[in-house]
């Protein structure tokens, strides 16, 4: 398997005859079929990251991530968002086969031992929780996956750096996080998006949420968080933004922390807690606009 990212931070404004890159980064790996990392590089390159071949992608791949690149994650650099979505995409990835081959869900699901299925996959998170009717047979008829549009849209030019568009089996993890000031508030709009090109040359999405929040100003703290689930793959998913509730208070910083401990297992999403642990970059974001804002000012 061939993973490829790339993530800038990007300045707009009215100030500016064109956008301005504030950080970019570029990451290429080669995962085995059981997603260990065979090769992985990184543009800018960074020392230690080939420390990360032999890590499996979902093996305490995280923890890995920290020994080998202590510095990304305070700094909130594109690369550590990269890196923090290999375990999470790899895993959805596969999904990508089945708009080739003709099989659905159900059809690839039942090549399998579904008592071995349910025992791997029960508890993980809110769509899968003991009892839930995804584990059960008529799982394949709450399959939601659809078609949607490109992500670029004319009326936000800037709104994504150049998509490669593969025209063979390939999925696609699509982020992307705007940041600005409204009074006293940091507010945020979230959108992420699984999706796979099918044979038609069309995309297919397996999962889709947008997510808006506020943040104190000052403090970095999130006073208020809401979530849009747009497409997922079964119906009880979209009860996991009944609990993201608990996240108000949280300072930024500790996001990736704080949503293992207050949105576990089964009171969250998989999809949409690796959404508010990404809003950990937002403090970096932040500081950049109040940086601009403050050498913008006039002399006194």
């Amino acid at each position: 398997m061939l993973q490829m990212g790339a993530a800038r931070d990007l300045r707009t404004g009215s100030d500016l005859d064109s956008p301005e890159v504030l950080a970019f980064d570029r990451v290429d790996i080669t995962l085995t079929r059981t997603r260990e990392i065979l090769k992985i590089s990184a543009t800018p390159s960074r020392p230690g990251i080939e420390s990360l071949v032999g890590a499996r992608a979902g093996g305490h791949l995280r923890a890995a991530i920290g020994e080998a690149l202590p510095t990304e994650a305070e700094a909130g650099t594109p690369l550590y968002l990269l890196l923090d979505d290999v375990g999470g995409a790899s895993l959805v990835a596969p999904f990508a086969w089945a708009q080739w081959n003709g099989q659905t869900r159900q059809q690839i699901t039942d090549t399998l031992d579904l008592a071995v299925l349910r025992r791997k996959m029960e508890g993980v998170c809110i769509g899968f929780a003991p009892g839930s009717s995804a584990l059960g047979p008529s799982r394949q008829s709450q399959d939601r996956h659809r078609e949607v549009p490109p992500l670029e849209s004319p009326a936000d030019p800037y709104g994504w750096h150049e998509l490669t568009e593969w025209h063979e089996v390939s999925a696609r993890r699509a982020r992307c996080i705007d940041v600005w000031f409204e009074g006293e508030d940091i507010v945020i709009s979230a959108f992420f998006q699984d999706s796979a090109v099918t044979q038609s040359g069309k995309r297919c999405a397996v999962h889709e949420y947008l997510l808006s929040a506020r943040a104190d100003r000052h403090t970095a703290t999130l006073r208020a968080i809401s979530a849009d689930p747009r497409i997922l793959p079964f119906d009880v998913c979209p009860s996991a933004i009944l609990n993201i509730g608990r996240m108000i208070g949280t300072p930024l910083a500790g996001l990736r922390r704080a949503v293992v401990e207050k949105l576990p297992r089964t009171d969250g999403c998989t999809h949409l807690n690796d959404m508010i642990r990404a809003l950990a970059e937002v403090p970096q974001l932040a500081a950049a606009l109040a940086y601009v804002k403050a050498m913008s000012r006039p002399e006194e």
